[in-house]
This record gives structure tokens, sequence and C-alpha cells, in this order.
């Protein structure tokens, strides 16, 4: 069962829709045009008469003791009219002076025979507990009802908020609570479910408006979540939107049933789709009601300040435990609360097919992990689980230095150089001038003994070997060996390495016996191709396992993706890895011996593309 949605990703506003009168700054309170049967319909209760006269009273109030009346165009023959309003006028103006004073906004009281309820009881002295040094707190009344009346300064004016504390008795549900908004002679009512008894909690945050200017922005906190917010434009004097924070974002975490076989769901957040295997339960949950299967409150970091809410999460999946972690931020503007940039990061188990993660028609079923990760390592948006054995190290950019030949060095920092430069060979190089490489700066060299077929499976012996071998010991450079396996069980690892050993047993090297693995892209059936991560980690093994038995030093050369899906690290993490890529700086976050870092080097000495290598620890020793 799908769900679709239709979200605008660069200006996300919603309106509380759980409450039917969030218009309630449009409503016309116009003594006239009130509908007891909308209030009722609107409430659920029947409402006193009297209370809501005297609720629509306050609006009209507020509105009208600041009109000018001017009576300059009226007539003689209206003389006596305008008397009686200019008596009118000044007793009006007497009665605001009362109000800005805080004593009573109309000189008309509540009917005596009517009982009251308060929140609060001593609206005073809670009033005194407001700890924010720009808003000022008072008393106020209003037809004989109570109000917290709040002063402030917004985008330079003065502005009062004021929230009733007094009811008529029995009639204090939180859909009767009235708060509002006012600014000269502009009012706005309010949707705020507010508690006076925690005042300070009464009180909005000022924040700034990304298109300019100041807002009031309330909100509800559940413990150190912000979980819903409303944001009030007071320039325009108008509600700018409001958002239930997790509401909002299971809106952009698509569940839907995955059409394959039992308990399988379907997530989409924009670019990635991932399919779980998930409890029966938790099946049904994302099934019938599409985000509200995905949990957001585990782990929440936020920073709410006057420019931005910005947060951090883990996200589960029901019941069934962590797929991944979130983040994103919100800002303010008059047009409402805008969602920013997300990143969604899943975890995603190594042991699944490599060739799985280029085709989103194809990726595998993802199981939730019962325990969230701890700093997991992050990869083309995906987030991948540690090697726990594999010692880390960081590479810092700015320590790799570029050589006018075209060749790299990694440095300490000072300028000292702490790399050896060398090249790998093969037949593909033709015939080699090593005493110009050599002179060119050249310390080392691994070069390849051999191969193994990818169809047949024969083991095949480089046509340049020999030539290289002898080249390179009489002009001085160090010298270590490969094959480029095809190895598909442990007999032949235990076959390729002997073959290396047989093969330079009458030359005097001391450098790496190496195993070559990678994906052999000129022939996708290639028969080590679809090894799986176990069966492909034990022919590296065995093969290290097997040279180190020999006395001899093993190497394992592989690409970033073959190191973190292909393989199985913390297998062999005793033994030097040789880390091909081809990037600015490495990427991956664990220590190797070697660094392939070209396979378009030029040097003096070889007439076509050469790889380029830098040694960070002795292997040859």
């Amino acid at each position: 069962m799908s769900r679709k949605k239709q979200i605008d990703d660069e200006e996300f506003v919603r309106r509380d829709i759980d409450d039917k009168f969030d218009d309630e700054d449009n409503y016309d309170y116009e003594e006239e045009k009130f509908d007891e049967a909308e209030a009722v319909e609107y409430t659920g209760v029947n409402i006193n008469k009297d209370y809501d006269t005297e609720h629509k009273n306050f609006i009209n109030y507020i509105k009208k003791s600041r009109k000018k009346i001017s009576g300059m165009r009226i007539g003689m023959i209206f003389l006596g009219l305008l008397l009686a309003v200019a008596i009118g006028f000044i007793v009006f103006i007497y009665t605001v002076e009362k109000s800005e004073d805080g004593k009573s906004f109309f000189s008309k009281k509540k009917k005596a025979d009517v009982k009251t309820t308060k929140l609060v009881e001593n609206l005073s002295a809670k009033a005194g507990e407001i700890t924010k040094d720009s808003f000022k707190a008072s008393v106020d009344t209003s037809n004989g009802y109570e109000y917290l009346k709040i002063e402030t300064t917004i985008n330079g004016e003065e502005v009062k908020i004021f929230f009733q504390n007094e009811f008529p008795e029995g009639k204090t549900g939180s859909n009767l609570l009235k708060s509002y908004i006012s600014k000269g002679s502009d009012v706005i009512a309010m949707n705020l479910d507010y508690d006076l008894k925690d005042i300070n909690s009464a009180l909005p945050m000022i924040v700034n408006l990304t298109d300019g200017g100041q807002a009031f922005l309330w909100v509800n906190w559940n413990g150190d979540i912000p979980t819903a917010m409303s944001l009030y434009d007071v320039k325009n004097m108008e509600k700018a939107g409001s958002v239930n924070l997790f509401a909002t974002l299971s809106y952009y975490f698509d569940i839907q049933d995955a059409g394959e076989d039992e308990h399988k769901l379907k997530l989409i957040h924009g670019d990635k789709v991932l399919i779980y295997q998930v409890s029966e339960e938790v099946y049904n949950l994302g099934r019938g009601n599409g985000g509200s299967a995905v949990g957001f409150t585990d782990g929440f970091k936020g920073t709410l300040d006057a420019d931005s809410l910005q947060f951090s999460t883990y996200i589960t999946l029901g019941d069934g435990g962590y797929i991944g972690e979130y983040s994103t931020s919100m800002t303010f503007a008059s047009t409402g609360i805008k969602m920013g940039e997300q990143s969604f990061r899943p975890y995603i188990d190594a042991n699944y097919p490599l060739t799985d993660y280029t085709n989103r028609d194809k990726f595998p079923t993802l199981t939730p992990q019962s325990e969230k990760w701890e700093n997991p390592f992050l990869y083309k948006g995906y987030l991948l689980k540690r090697y726990e054995k594999v010692e880390t190290a960081e590479y810092v950019p700015e320590n790799i230095v570029s050589v006018d030949d075209g060749t790299r060095v990694y440095t300490d920092g000072s300028g000292n150089v702490i790399t050896t430069a060398g090249v790998d060979v093969s037949t593909y190089q033709g015939n080699i001038d090593w005493n110009k490489l050599k002179s060119a700066g050249v310390n080392y060299a691994i070069i390849r003994a051999g191969y193994r077929g990818y169809s047949k499976g024969a083991i095949v012996e480089d046509e340049k070997f020999r030539q290289n071998i002898q080249g390179a010991t009489e002009a001085g450079i160090k010298v270590g060996v490969y094959i480029f396996t095809q190895a598909i069980n442990e007999a032949e690892a235990k076959e390729e390495a002997q073959f290396l050993l047989d093969a330079v047993s009458e030359y005097d090297i001391n450098g790496p016996f190496v195993i070559d693995t990678e994906y052999y892209d000129a022939d996708p059936t290639a028969r080590a191709n679809d090894l799986t991560r176990a069966e492909r980690t034990a022919v590296v093994k065995t093969f290290c396992d097997t040279i180190k038995a020999a006395g001899k030093k093993p190497m394992v050369y592989a690409g970033t993706e073959w190191l973190l899906f292909g393989l199985n690290w913390d297998e062999f993490a005793e033994y030097d890895v040789w880390y091909a890529y081809y990037g600015e700086t490495p990427i991956l976050p664990y220590k190797f011996s070697m660094w392939q870092y070209s396979m378009k080097g030029a040097l003096s000495g070889i007439s076509v593309d050469v790889d380029l290598d830098m040694m960070f620890t002795d292997v040859f020793s």
C-alpha cells in the first residue's frame, strides 16, 4: 500500500490542521455576525453567551481603543450628534488610560452571579517569576476577567501579549484558552495551549526571519525536543505557520510494502531506496500507516536559537531497531518555517554484495540493527560499521605535496618527507631503463610475477617478469612481487602463494609478496568476481598465511570498495595493505602501508604510463 506525498523541499510550511480554529485571527467578532451555533460546533460545548460576548468585546475593545475619531467634516446640522460623540470619546479615552495602567479594559464588569475559576490563583506573584529581561509582565482585566499582560519590543515597536487566566467556572478546557497579540490598533488571536503555572514556558522566543525582521516563536517541548513550533509574524500581524516536528519528518520517509517476500518494507528518502526485513508488527505498522513506522526521538540532539533549529537523531523502524542517522535544520520566514537540507545516512551491512550498491532496483535486503553504531564510517552517503581490529588513521590533505615531475610525497607537516617513492610494473610497461628510474628517485618497485586466468584459471608468468626483476636489482632498486589473483578457494590461494615463492627462489629480494584482488571489469563473468565476501576473505587470508609460513612478508592490494565491501579486513588485520585510490587524498580512515595514488605517471626510463606509489611503512625491512 503506497502513500504518496506532495512536499516542497525548498519551502515547507505546515499549518496546524488539528485545530479548526487555526484561522481565529481572521474571525469576525462583530456582535451582529456572531453565531453561537458555530461556537458550539467548534468547542463541542455550549459556551455561556455572556462570556462569549465578553470575549468578542476584548477583540473589539483593543481594535477600537486606539482609533482616532475626526469630526471635522460633520456639518453643523449634526452638532448635537457630534457633542454626544465627543462626550463618548472622552469616556473612551478614560477607559484606555485605565487599561494601560492595568486596572481594567472596560468599565463594564462581569455579572455578579457569574462564578469563575483561575489557572493561577496569585497571578501577580507569578508575573514576578519571569526571567527574560526583554519581557515585562503585569496583570490586566477585561470584562472583569483576569489576564496576564506581557509587554516587549520587537522590530522596534511596542507589542503586548495577553493570556487569559480567569474563566467562567467549568469552562477551562484547553480549547477555551485565549491569547492575543496587540500592536497599535491591530490584534490577532492565537491558538496556544499555554501553562501559566510555568510562566516562562508561556513566553515566546524572538527569532530572526530570513526575509527580514523578527517574529514570535512559541515552542512545545517534550523534554529537550522541540516537538511543535508556532510562528507569528508581528510585522504583518499574522500567523506565519506551525510545524509538528515529527509529523513533518515522517512526510520525508515514504514506507511501502516491498511487494516481495513476507514482512519486507521499502523505505524511500530522496534518492535512497532501501528494503528491510522486519517483524510482522513493524510490517503491518509500516504498510498501513506509511511513515508512522519511522521513529526520530532516540538520540535527538538539537540547537534552537534565534536563527534556526539544527538537530540530528537516530532513525528507527518501529521496534525493529536502528536503520541510520539523520540531520537537518529549520529556519524562519514570514512565509513559514522552512526545512533546510536533509542528510539521511542509513546503516549498510558490509556483508552484502558490492555490485548491488550500484543498482537501485537490486539493492540488497537490510536488517535493522539492534544497537546504535559508534563512530561509523561514512561512504557515499551510507554508514558502515568500523572494523574492530584494523588500526585507524587520518591522512592530512595539506601534508600531501606534489613534486615538479608529477609525483607526490607525504610530509610530517613541517616539510619533512616521510614516504618513499616507488612504482609497480608488468609487461604493459615494455622495456624499462631501470638506471634512469633510479636516477628519477624511484626507490622500490613491485613487479608482477604472474596472473591467474579469469576464465580457465591457469597461472601464467608475466612475460617481462625475469627481465624486470633482474634490471631492478642490478640498478639497486628494492623489489617486491605480486600476482593478480582469480583464485576461487583456499587451495588455489595456496597455489598462487607457492607460485610467487618459486618464481623468486633464484633472486635475493626482501620485499613483500602481494596478492592483487580486485573486480575484473573487462569481463563481468570472471571466475572470482562473484565470490562472497567470506569466500574472498578466505582466499586472501590463506595466501598471506602461506607466505608468512615461508618466512616472507605478505601484503594485500585492493581498492576502497573492495576493502570495505569485498573483504572482511578484520580477518587479515595483521598483514600490510597496499591501497589503490586515485583521488587527491585517501578517503579510507584506516592505516595502510602503501598508497597507489596514480596509474598515469610519467617517469624517465619508461615510455608509457606507469603506476605511482608512496610507502608509509617500510615493508622491505
